[in-house]
C-alpha cells in the first residue's frame, strides 16, 4: 500500500517539475527604419522642423484612417504618443480588420464555429514604433496584418495636416557617407517588382512612373534596368537628376522591399570608383518577444523598452550621419 502511494507521489512531482520547465516560445519581430520627409520642393530645413514639431505637439484627439481596400480602420492606441528616454516618442497604431474575418476551429474534433464579435468591432493588430524627432527617423515593427510605413505616413499626414508626408529607407551610415561623397555617378542598377496592381509608383508622378507605364504595355511585372555611361572615365550621369531618381526609388522601397528589389549605385569620390548597395545596406533591427496564445496591449510599456534597447544601438551613428544630411540638403 505504501509503495503505491510512493509511486503516485513521484509521478505527480515529475509532472509538476515538467510543467515548471516548459520552455517559453519566442517570436522575432523585425524593425525597419525610415526617415520621414515632406514630398515637395521647398525649404528642407523648415520642412524637417514641421515634421518634428508635429510629433512633439500632437492634437488632443486623433482621427481614424479608413483603408479603402478593406474598410479596415487604423487608429492610435489610447495612450497616444508617449515621450520618454530623452525626447524619443513612442506610439502604437492598431489596424482593425472588419471584413473577411476567420472562424474558430477545433482540429481534433473537426468542428468550426463562427467568431463571436460585435458588429462595430474587428480583429485588432498592433504595430508599435519609436520616432526620433532630432533626425525624423521612425523605427517601426514589421507585423503581419499590421500597419506598414505607407499607412503610417497616411495616418499622420491626416492628423498633422501635413500635405505630403513620405518616407525613405535609412541606409547604413557608413554606406550613406560613401554615396554622399560621390562627386560623379556613373551607373545606377535597379530592379522593380510588382509593376502592375498596387505598385506605389503608379500613384505619384516621376520618372519611374513613366518607365513603368511603358513596361505595362508589354504585360511585364518585373523591370530591371541599368543606367550608365559605359567604360568612359570622362563621362558621368547628370548628378542632380540621378540623385532625384535614386531618392524616388528609395522612397518607394516598402517595409519589406516588395517593390524595389535591387538598387546599386556606382560613382567616384576622390579619384576612386566605388559601389553602394542601398537595399542590402539598409539599417534593420529585431527584438524577441514571447509568443502568446492571446495577444493584448497590457504590456505595451515593456514593448517600448524593447524598442529603445534596439534603437539605442544605432542612435549615435544615425545622428552623426543624418543630422549632417539634413544640414546639407
Amino acid at each position: 500500500m505504501s509503495t503505491i502511494k510512493k509511486d503516485v507521489t513521484v509521478k505527480v512531482v515529475k509532472e509538476k517539475k515538467a510543467k515548471e520547465h516548459v520552455v517559453k516560445k519566442n517570436k522575432t519581430i523585425h524593425l525597419n527604419y525610415y526617415q520621414l520627409e515632406l514630398d515637395k520642393i521647398g525649404d528642407k530645413e523648415g520642412d524637417d522642423k514641421r515634421i518634428s514639431d508635429a510629433f512633439k505637439s500632437p492634437p488632443d484627439k486623433f482621427k481614424n484612417l479608413v483603408r479603402v481596400e478593406d474598410d479596415g480602420k487604423i487608429s492610435l492606441y489610447s495612450k497616444g504618443l508617449v515621450v520618454r528616454n530623452v525626447n524619443l516618442i513612442y506610439g502604437t497604431l492598431i489596424h482593425t480588420q472588419h471584413k473577411d474575418l476567420p472562424f474558430t476551429y477545433n482540429a481534433d474534433l473537426q468542428m468550426s464555429e463562427e467568431l463571436k464579435i460585435e458588429e462595430e468591432a474587428g480583429l485588432g493588430t498592433p504595430t508599435s514604433f519609436l520616432f526620433d524627432p532630432e533626425v525624423n527617423i521612425v523605427m517601426i515593427e514589421s507585423v503581419k496584418n499590421g500597419v506598414g510605413i505607407g499607412s503610417f505616413c497616411d495616418f499622420f499626414k491626416l492628423n498633422f495636416s501635413l500635405e505630403a508626408l513620405s518616407h525613405q529607407i535609412v541606409i547604413n551610415p557608413a554606406e550613406y557617407e560613401k554615396l554622399d561623397k560621390f562627386s560623379t555617378i556613373t551607373k545606377v542598377h535597379f530592379k522593380i517588382a510588382r509593376l502592375r496592381g498596387a505598385s506605389p509608383f503608379k500613384k505619384t508622378p516621376g520618372s519611374i512612373k513613366w518607365l513603368i507605364d511603358g513596361a505595362d504595355t508589354t504585360g511585364a511585372n518585373i523591370m530591371e534596368m541599368t543606367i550608365g555611361v559605359g567604360r568612359s572615365t570622362k563621362l558621368a550621369l547628370v548628378l542632380s537628376n540621378t540623385r532625384s531618381l535614386i531618392n524616388e526609388l528609395l522612397g518607394n522601397a516598402g517595409h519589406d522591399s516588395k517593390d524595389v528589389k535591387m538598387l546599386t549605385v556606382t560613382g567616384n569620390a576622390d579619384g576612386f570608383s566605388d559601389e553602394v548597395d542601398l537595399i542590402k545596406q539598409r539599417v534593420k533591427s529585431e527584438i524577441s518577444v514571447e509568443l502568446l496564445r492571446k495577444n493584448s496591449l497590457g504590456a505595451i510599456d515593456d514593448r517600448y523598452n524593447e524598442l529603445y534597447s534596439a534603437y539605442v544601438e544605432n542612435k549615435k551613428s544615425l545622428h552623426d550621419a543624418y543630422k549632417a544630411k539634413q544640414k546639407t540638403e
